[in-house]
């Protein structure tokens, strides 16, 4: 994954560290941590991941 440095806009990134951080529920948060080898410059970014489950069809033992 190449992340885009918001400084000068460069792919040219690597990625120092990533946390990832589920809820047990429905939400996975992680934290990555980058570095831009073009400008220098550290960043870090967070992204959150909504899992939706939805049933398109029972199964007979479930069904109403």
């Amino acid at each position: 994954m190449s992340e885009c440095c918001p400084e000068c806009g460069s792919h040219n990134t690597e990625i120092s560290e990533e946390e990832n951080y589920p809820d047990g529920i429905d939400t996975i948060t992680s934290y990555i941590s980058c570095y831009c080898i073009e400008c220098g410059c550290e960043f870090d970014i967070t992204h959150e991941t909504i899992i939706r489950t939805e049933v398109i069809k029972h199964g007979n033992e479930y069904e109403e």
